[in-house]
Formats: C-alpha cells, structure tokens, sequence
C-alpha cells in the first residue's frame, strides 16, 4: 500500500518546484537520483552520498533531528522514513508537510522512487524502469545453482581475529540481495535477523562466500583479509563502501557486486 502525501496545500507546488527536507541517507540518495537535489534545503548529519549532499544545511541526526532546525527552513516538504515513528509524530503535531516512504526491502525503495519524484516534480519513471532493467539483467544470468554465502555487518576484531560477527539473515534487505545476486543464506537463520556467529558456528556452517562490510576498515583492508584466511574454506569479499548498508538507489550497484564475487565463471 503507498503512503498518502500528508499536503495541506498541494496547489502551492504547482507554481515552483517544492522545497524539500530528508531525514534518511536513503530518502537523500533518492532525492538526488530522480534530480531534485536543488530543491533539498536540508538533510541529516549521515547523509554523505552523493558528494554534494556533505555540503547541504544539516538538521541532525537521522533518529533524533532537529525540530527547531526543520521549521527554520520551512520546508515544503519533509521527506522520512516511517521506522522513524516518533519525529513523524512529532512533525505532524507541527503540522508540517511529510512523505513517509519505508525502505525495508527492494519494493519499498523502488516504490519510493516513484513517490519522491512524484512529490518532488521530477517523474522518475525512467529512473525506476532502468533499475529494474540491471536486477532483471542480473537474475538473467545467476540461473545457476545458488551459492552458500553469507554478509557480515559487524564484528569484534581482537590480535587480529575475527570474534563474534554478526550477519544479515535472508529476513534482512541485504539478505534480499544476497539472494537476487544468485547467493543463499549460509546462516540457516528465519527467525533471528542479525545473529551473532561463533568462530565455531562460521566453521561448521562453511559459506562458500563472505561479504564483509567494513567501512571502519578502510586504509587497513589487509588486516580483515588476512583474519579472514583462518577460515579456509570461506572466500572473503571486504567491502569499505557504506553504499550497502544504505537502502537506497545505489541498491542495484550491491547486487551487481554481489552476483559477480558469487558467479564469476559468469561473463559480466
């Protein structure tokens, strides 16, 4: 079901293109793919991609932003994540505009495109139809059998070990595109979205690959790798780009990425 545009004023935007305020790195990295970044006034402390985006007003964070920072700009419209359930409670006692989008999973962020372009004056049909058009690519090619893989997001690395990592479940979007990319979730895990591996749990459960998304890693990726090769059986991907962890636009990049480091007797 698409989430209603809360306007009072709808008219007002026919005269000039909305101003506009988001609230999520995704709902940000939207904004800029369907072209409305000249009409974002403001975005949170996290939002860093596309390169323009840094130098954009901030309003604070992306769970607890500033109330007072919003209503200075007076924007049109305040863009945000529904999961951010109490700021969308509180904006809507200011009576401000809003668009909540939800980007759980792949239908959401595809859907979300259309409605941001929509609110912004910039149909994105295009835009939509040419991310669809490289995931079908994608799904074209990986009809081979699945691959036993798994994605890391976090871990404690102590004397050069990995110690409890935790992964992304099949339930979890970057489970999803594990799954687009021709991969199958190594954790066995339905009920539990993030669970926290053992060295002993990663041993038995021997997925063929790893993603390891590790941001804090870059400049010292060798030091991952090299804890990685204690697991032999395991090939590890080290991934320093944030772009996956971010369920926005750049969703398809992941799976491409993906599919090549699980499929490469593939011609990509």
């Amino acid at each position: 079901m698409k989430w209603l545009l809360l306007f009072l004023a709808l008219p007002v935007f026919a005269a000039e293109p909305p101003t506009v305020v988001s609230l999520a790195p995704s709902i940000t990295e939207i904004v800029y793919a369907v072209g409305a970044q000249s009409q974002l006034q403001g975005v949170t402390n996290w939002c860093k991609y596309p390169e323009g985006a840094k130098q954009k007003p901030k309003v604070g964070g992306h769970i607890d932003p500033s109330l007072e920072r919003i209503v200075a700009i007076s924007p049109d419209l305040v863009i945000i994540e529904k999961a951010n359930a109490d700021i969308v409670a509180k904006l809507q006692e200011l009576h401000v505009n809003l668009l909540i989008v939800e980007h759980r999973n792949v239908a959401g962020i595809m859907e979300s495109i259309l409605l941001i372009g929509d609110a912004c004056g910039k149909p994105s049909q295009e835009l939509y139809d040419s991310l669809q058009k490289r995931l079908d690519a994608v799904q074209n090619k990986v009809i081979a059998e699945s691959v036993p893989a798994m994605v890391i997001v976090g871990r404690t690395f102590s004397n050069g070990e990995i110690i409890e990592p935790f992964a992304a479940s099949g339930g979890t979007f970057l489970g999803e595109l594990l799954a687009l990319a021709g991969g199958v979730d190594a954790t066995g895990e339905d009920a539990i979205k993030y669970p926290m591996l053992s060295r002993e749990s990663l041993l038995r459960l021997q997925p063929e690959v790893v993603f390891d998304l590790a941001p804090e890693f870059a400049g010292k990726i060798s030091e991952l790798e090299k804890a990685w090769e204690s697991f032999p059986k395991t090939r590890a991907v080290i991934i320093v780009d944030d772009a996956p962890l971010i369920p926005g636009p750049r969703f398809v990049e992941t799976v491409e990425l993906f599919a090549r480091e699980l499929h490469p007797e593939i011609d990509w």
